[in-house]
């Protein structure tokens, strides 16, 4: 009676294994966890090899190794064949399938100007560890797939319809992405749809512009500059500055990176190299390009006696400033005064003054321009005068009378041609005050 309770035992027991081993079998094809369907079915194989030696000998043996080998075949068949497409029940059989390599590069410049937004990137070498978030979203469908694979440091979605898609990607030390995109049939390349996306790290990003300056801190506009990422291989080449000697982008760049910018100047080159944490924005660079030369000028004024005095320094771009209340570049500044009046007396004297600027003709430019501003110490003058710019002696330009309530600046552009000189000439009325004005260019 014993031997026949052990021996329905050991039959409950082959067939309670061979249900879980159908089991783990059917679970492996129905199953997500198909790697541990394929453990379970080994232990079960396992099991039922054990109990049919036990019960049947090498006969029960024989048939355990046939179950077992037949169904592990089936579950290694399930676990290695292709994942069952996703789009199957929703779209019909003539539908263009193909699959999605998501190359994600890393931002290490933007610049963006009028015409639009540029970016130098770098390749991004990623592996499963890194994707905290990968979802494709078909629009069309309705189908959320976080399904994918990383394959040559691609993002790789396989076996999927044309058609619009929402796509989320978030790597390990960098920003989230989000984005849509479409995929389209004649946009197959061996089957196969390319698509590059760009990501920020999570270091903190900083918009600057850069202006550029020479030695004596005037703007340089019209200057080729080069821009690099220092330790990299980028470089933006042959920027050229706007009339506010500024560089044309708004750039943006990690602050734990440093960049060069290399200023081509008269067949000379200068360079200066920063931090993007250290800089402010807007960035002033001053090169330190060889002085300039001074204007050759020479000054006549009537009445020549000793009393009347016209002194012709530089405009200081740093210390002076117009009446307007605005800094302008380097240029002249024109004092004309008398020694009694600044004494204190309360006469009033008139002068005339041509200064003499002799042209080279060496330079096919032809265009003279600049801007005429009273000093900011004019302001409430009653000193007054008439700037007038003389060519061949005819006159090409004038301001007319002003004085201490003319607040407003003269920017003057004239064509001397072929002509040797050009004059200045200034008839002042001084009263009470000498009469102070720049010679200068905008700033």
């Amino acid at each position: 009676m014993g031997d026949n309770q052990n021996d329905r035992r050991s039959i409950w027991l082959i067939l309670f294994d061979v249900i879980a081993l159908i089991t783990a079998t059917f679970g492996s094809v129905l199953s997500s966890y198909k790697i541990l369907s394929l453990i379970l079915g080994i232990i079960t194989c396992i099991i039922l090899v054990a109990l049919l030696v036990k019960e049947y000998s090498y006969v029960g043996a024989i048939i355990g190794v046939l179950v077992s080998g037949f169904l592990m075949v089936l579950m290694i068949h399930q676990i290695l064949k292709k994942p069952i497409d996703e789009f199957s029940d929703k779209i019909s059989e003539d539908a263009i399938l193909g699959n999605l390599e998501v190359n994600v590069e890393e931002l290490i410049v933007g610049y963006n100007d009028e015409s639009g937004n540029k970016k130098i990137t770098s390749d991004i070498d990623i592996t499963k560890k890194l994707c905290e978030t990968v979802v494709l979203n078909c629009i069309d469908y309705d189908i959320v797939l976080e399904n994918y694979k990383v394959h040559e440091n691609k993002i790789e979605f396989s076996n999927i319809p044309v058609g619009t898609y929402d796509i989320k990607i978030k790597l390990k030390g960098f920003s989230q992405y989000s984005g849509t995109i479409k995929l389209k049939e004649n946009e197959l390349t061996d089957n196969i749809w390319n698509r590059k996306i760009c990501v920020q790290s999570d270091s903190e990003y900083k918009n600057f512009e850069v202006i550029i300056l020479d030695n004596d801190n005037e703007i340089l506009k019209g200057y080729t500059c080069d821009f690099k990422v220092l330790d990299m291989d980028y470089e933006i080449n042959d920027i050229i500055s706007n009339s506010d000697g500024k560089l044309p982008y708004t750039f943006s760049m990690p602050i734990n990176l440093g960049f060069q910018i290399t200023l081509h100047y008269d067949d000379e080159t200068y360079e200066s190299e920063y931090l993007v944490s250290d800089i402010d924005n807007p960035l002033q660079i001053q090169f330190s390009t060889p002085p300039k030369e001074k204007i050759p000028v020479s000054e006549h004024h009537q009445p020549n006696d000793a009393a009347t005095i016209v002194s012709l320094p530089e405009w200081n771009i740093d210390e002076d400033m117009g009446i307007d209340g605005k800094r302008y570049g380097g240029g002249i500044k024109v004092i004309i005064s008398d020694m009694f009046i600044e004494m204190g007396s309360n006469g009033s004297k008139d002068v005339v003054s041509r200064i003499t600027i002799p042209l080279d003709g060496d330079d096919d430019e032809t265009i003279f321009s600049g801007v005429f501003i009273l000093d900011q110490s004019m302001y409430g003058s009653n000193s007054t005068g008439v700037i007038t710019i003389l060519i061949n002696n005819e006159e090409v330009f004038t301001t007319g009378e002003i004085g201490g309530d003319t607040v407003t600046a003269f920017p003057f552009s004239v064509d001397f041609g072929d002509a040797d000189s050009i004059i200045i000439l200034t008839e002042a009325h001084l009263s009470g005050s000498d009469f102070v004005y720049g010679f200068v260019a905008e700033k």
